[in-house]
């Protein structure tokens, strides 16, 4: 084979090598925008019974008509039961007065399978900051539907078969009612529930958040699962799909989360946890810094001033870890971070050990991959000089170990690609960002333990290489394929001898 060949077979394995890790280092993951959240600051709830229809069977559609100042809007109604329907409306300008309520459905006639079917409109008056409720009977006159409000108490109430009838108690603050019940082991099997306004029964089951608690329910009654204390809760529009939630008491526990920020500036945002104790005060809640940047008691800025580049972001995105306590009554099950004023993230279910960006769902593997990251520089930083290579074997086979245990998805989605700074001991000004990968690589050296799914040598140096490491890649190439041409020529000369 001659010279010219084999160098050109070596300029061929570099350009792929440096090709693979510049088109890797390219990649950049990107970031969501914020969701800005609206406030629903006053809310009614209506139950309407459309039993007085003609030909009840053959209609459909039904929808709740409010109006007033500044508003004309139509609500979905839903079954409750038998022939009573019912909705939630919510409205947040102070501008706003809903003035008349209306109801729509569509009825089929012979020859014209769709004809609207009016109420004739209901004067009230809707303008205070709380919860209402409204209950109407309709007759039909012949030619539309006429609607009368029925006798109400405005109190919910639960009624069990081992418990009298319960008062809920208002809450004006959170605009909700609540009952506490205590749900004993010896009756659990037969002991049944109701929820009623008025005379009216609403059985409670719209919830998505009760189906976790409640066994062999129906539209009239339910059951719980567990003996326990619980809080029956109406929230109105405050839930998703319904008009009552159930709470279960557990708790507390200290826990934590991680806050992944979209800055290297110390962040200015605030954490408001609610649904039992609001452990951080009413809203905003607290703020993770004080006046100079710093984190406040509780909270730990754990990228280390810019050390660690989280999924090798190309500014060291700050990442806050806040101690919290999850529970009810005390503790919080739901969080919300914000700016102290207008700026909001959506309300979320609160989970320890998941780390969270601004917008979507909490992520526990991120918070796997984060915990990770930070072991490893614990151990760099106890290390002399805080050099990788100086890390001890019986160290370094507890974090490949550790690492391997981690699955493939969290290694290659939060670990490999996260870059951090070494240092050179004779100059700490003098810094080089290295993936988190080539770090493993060299762990498993030390400790004679092959990383999962092999010691992947081939692509010990893809990922987010800086300039100064994929200079030493080249350069090694360079000396090896210049040492392989000469080890050639050498033999190639004596068996010519």
């Amino acid at each position: 084979m001659g010279i010219k060949k084999l160098l050109s077979i070596a300029g061929l394995g570099l350009f792929a090598v440096v090709s693979a890790a510049a088109g890797v280092a390219l990649a950049k993951k990107p970031q969501a925008e914020a969701v800005k959240a609206t406030d629903d600051d006053k809310l009614f709830s209506v139950v309407i019974d459309l039993g007085d229809i003609p030909t009840f069977s053959n209609f459909h559609k039904p929808e709740l008509h409010y109006y007033g100042t500044s508003i004309d809007k139509y609500a979905e109604l839903h079954l409750l039961n038998g022939t009573y329907y019912t909705t939630t409306v919510s409205y947040c300008s102070t501008e706003q007065t809903i003035d008349h309520l209306q109801f729509l459905y569509k009825q089929e006639e012979y020859g014209n399978p769709d004809v609207d079917k009016w109420s004739t409109p209901y004067e009230m008056s809707v303008t205070a900051d709380y919860v209402y409720h409204f209950a109407f009977d309709g007759t039909w006159s012949g030619d539309n539907w006429n609607i009368t409000k029925d006798t109400w108490d405005g109190v919910p109430r639960v009624r069990g078969t081992n418990i009298a009838d319960t008062n809920m108690v208002a809450d004006v603050a959170a605009k909700t009612y609540k009952a506490t019940i205590t749900v004993p082991e010896a009756t659990l099997a037969t002991d049944t529930y109701q929820i009623f306004f008025g005379k009216w029964n609403f059985g409670a089951v719209r919830t998505s958040s009760v189906n976790a608690h409640l066994d062999d329910y129906t539209l009239n009654s339910f059951k719980f699962k567990s003996a326990g204390t619980y809080d029956i809760i109406c929230y109105n529009s405050y839930e998703d799909d319904g008009i009552f939630g159930i709470k279960d008491y557990y708790g507390p526990t200290n826990d934590y989360i991680y806050y992944v920020t979209e800055s290297d500036n110390p962040t200015v945002d605030y954490i408001y946890t609610f649904g039992g104790s609001e452990q951080f005060g009413a809203w905003p809640g607290k703020k993770l810094t004080d006046s100079e940047g710093h984190p406040v008691s509780g909270v730990e800025e754990v990228t280390r001033n810019g050390v660690l580049h989280f999924q090798g972001s190309e500014t060291p995105h700050l990442i806050y870890k806040i101690e919290v306590q999850i529970g009810y009554p005390v503790g919080d099950d739901m969080f919300q971070l914000n700016n102290g004023s207008s700026s909001k993230s959506a309300d979320r279910a609160l989970s320890g050990r998941e780390a969270y960006w601004w917008t979507g769902n909490g992520e526990s593997d991120a918070c796997a991959g984060l915990n990770f990251l930070l072991e490893l520089e614990d151990a760099r930083n106890e290390a002399k000089d805080y050099a990788v290579c100086n890390i001890s074997k019986e160290t370094a086979t507890i974090l490949v170990n550790r690492y391997n245990s981690m699955g493939a998805f969290i290694q290659a989605t939060y670990i490999d690609c996260s870059k951090v700074y070494t240092y050179d001991p004779q100059d700490k000004s003098q810094q080089t960002l290295v993936s988190v990968h080539a770090i493993m690589v060299k762990l498993s050296e030390i400790s004679g333990v092959d990383l999962a799914g092999g010691f992947r040598a081939s692509t010990t140096f893809q990922g987010v290489l800086d300039s100064s490491t994929l200079m030493i890649v080249v350069a090694i190439i360079g000396i090896t394929s210049i040492s392989t041409v000469g080890i050639i020529l050498v033999i190639k000369k004596r068996k010519h001898n």
